[in-house]
């Protein structure tokens, strides 16, 4: 789920706050962490995009190209060719965040696509376990924060 994905993207932002200003950090992690989910047009990334996420689910699937590690290290490159190399970094991290939680759900996720074979956990995607991982790491995050900066 979104919040999920959002919320472990900010713990992973926190681990990685030294890489650069904070505001990039948060920006290329958080952007990696949620991009994956525009081939699902009725996430709420894909609702904010649109048209554009209709055709990608259409053309490619949910959780097939856009959830490979193969399109994850594409991604990346041209963060790095139009940023620099910490960016894309800071970008692929995200992104891969975002596969590696996908791949704890019982859907799973084909990270080799096209690849047939699945990574798969016990989650459910919206599940209880689930929201115990999102508040698990809400409060990871606080304690993250209240230690770095009182």
């Amino acid at each position: 789920m979104f919040r999920t994905h959002l919320i472990f993207g900010v713990f992973i932002s926190l681990l990685l706050l030294n890489l650069g200003e904070w505001y990039y950090v948060f920006l290329f992690v958080l952007s990696g962490a949620l991009l994956p989910d525009i081939d699902f047009s009725r996430s709420k990334v894909g609702r904010k995009f649109g048209f554009i996420s209709e055709v990608i689910e259409f053309l490619f699937g949910h959780r097939k190209l856009f959830h490979s590690l193969f399109f994850a290290v594409l991604l990346s490159f041209i963060v790095v060719y139009f940023f620099n190399f910490n960016y894309g970094l800071l970008f692929f991290i995200g992104y891969l965040s975002h596969l590696v939680s996908d791949g704890l759900t019982k859907e799973g996720v084909r990270l080799f696509h096209p690849l047939k074979y699945k990574i798969r956990g016990m989650f459910r995607s919206g599940g209880s376990l689930e929201f115990v991982f999102f508040i698990f790491f809400i409060v990871l995050n606080l304690f993250l924060v209240y230690n770095m900066w009182w």
